[in-house]
């Protein structure tokens, strides 16, 4: 029984991709789906599974929390966004994963670096944190991978951490998002100080996602930053965790790193677009913001990485519909609900995979079966024969 239900769960998990092109349609049928699940999985009561990532990782996650039940079912939000993230890491990058929780870009980072690369992933919660450290030892990444139980910000010290029903929703502030279980001490230092003790003076790859504090981790981060001029971030700006102070807060550290030399993007239906002036963050719902120094290589990268990405989203279909990646990219960004158009086709070309490989599987399965009544027949043969030469030579022996 349990089986089939996230089996049934799984299918449904599948279609949120599809979903996803359909604006009208996504939020009431995510609402839906994850309203299912949690009656299954209920939020906030424990569930330790093992996970298999798309790259083959395996990694233990939280089916009490939404992040860990969505990685479970084969399902993330940020699935673009992130394999764009990734996409950029070379091979000897130090990266920087602050707010790793259980893990998920920094085992994918890692398997992108040699041992001359690092991650550097920090969690202070501590439930989350124990199933980093778990997922580290699972993939054998540990050297590769270190992890710190520590909070990043602008100031020294120690400070209050909110836990969570969803570990996910977890912070230094509270965001109403979640019901908070319990109020924790947890350590705090700005970045730039924390890599001085760890001889570490720039980075390449940094992802942000500390909710609703991303502004207190630049603001402790300014002469990393400074001293890393070909380092790319993705910062996570989401209304729903700033008030008006960490809005005005984030908006003052954007501004300065903007004057430095910066510049940002968002993925938005026109495409990879810049954030011309850091106010503009208050019309923004909730988004991965992108941070590069404009005269750096890594923004052509970054948008070069873009478009092979966009490509490689249709490159599936596209044969099948007898149209370019190209073409059936720039009708589905021009026209997003056009998408619709291509599902009957869509579907009409698995069908017709499916039902040709059925095909070729009986055929195959019906030419084994003749080969082997072939085999049977030339062993009854053979065994005759051994017998009816065995019987001679006993007779030629007998007169003898």
């Amino acid at each position: 029984m349990a089986e089939q239900i996230e089996l049934k769960l799984r299918v449904l998990h599948e279609l949120l991709y599809e979903v996803s092109n359909f604006p009208d349609l996504i939020t009431p049928y995510t609402n839906f789906v994850r309203s299912l699940r949690e009656r299954y999985h209920p939020v906030g009561v424990k569930d330790i599974r093992q996970a298999q990532l798309n790259s083959g990782l395996q990694c233990y996650v939280d089916l009490g929390d939404r992040l860990g039940a969505d990685i479970y079912y084969s399902y993330y939000q940020e699935y673009f966004d992130s394999q764009l993230l990734l996409s950029l890491i070379h091979r000897k990058a130090t990266v920087l994963d602050i707010g790793a929780n259980f893990g998920y870009y920094s085992l994918i980072a890692a398997t992108k670096l040699t041992e001359a690369g690092m991650v550097i992933a920090f969690e202070p919660n501590p439930y989350a944190y124990e199933l980093l450290q778990e997922n580290i030892t699972l993939n054998h990444l540990n050297n590769i991978i270190q992890a710190h139980q520590i909070c990043l910000g602008g100031m020294e010290g120690e400070t209050d951490f909110y836990l969570t029903e969803e570990s996910s929703f977890s912070g230094i502030g509270a965001t109403g998002r979640a019901k908070i279980k319990e109020k924790i001490t947890i350590p705090i230092y700005p970045l730039d100080a924390f890599l001085s003790k760890l001889e570490i003076s720039s980075v390449d790859v940094v992802k942000i996602d500390v909710e609703g504090y991303e502004f207190a981790v630049l603001a402790g981060a300014l002469q990393t930053l400074a001293n890393s001029p070909d380092c790319v971030i993705m910062l996570e700006v989401s209304a729903k965790n700033l008030n008006q102070e960490r809005r005005d807060a984030l908006i003052k550290v954007l501004d300065t790193l903007y004057t430095q030399g910066m510049g940002g993007w968002l993925i938005t239906a026109e495409g990879l677009t810049p954030l011309q002036n850091p106010l503009r963050i208050d019309k923004i719902g909730a988004v991965n913001l992108f941070l590069t120094y404009t005269n750096s290589p890594r923004t052509q990268e970054l948008q070069d990485n873009y478009q092979e990405l966009r490509r490689c989203a249709f490159q599936g279909i596209a044969p099948e519909l007898l149209l370019s990646p190209e073409k059936l990219l720039d009708r589905n960004l021009k026209d997003p609900l056009g998408y619709a158009q291509l599902h009957s086709a869509l579907l009409n070309a698995c069908l017709r995979d499916r039902h040709s490989t059925i095909a070729a599987q009986q055929e195959e399965i019906y030419q084994l079966k003749n080969q082997i009544s072939r085999l049977e027949a030339q062993k009854q043969y053979l065994e005759t024969s051994s017998l009816s030469s065995l019987i001679l030579r006993k007779i030629k022996q007998k007169l003898s």
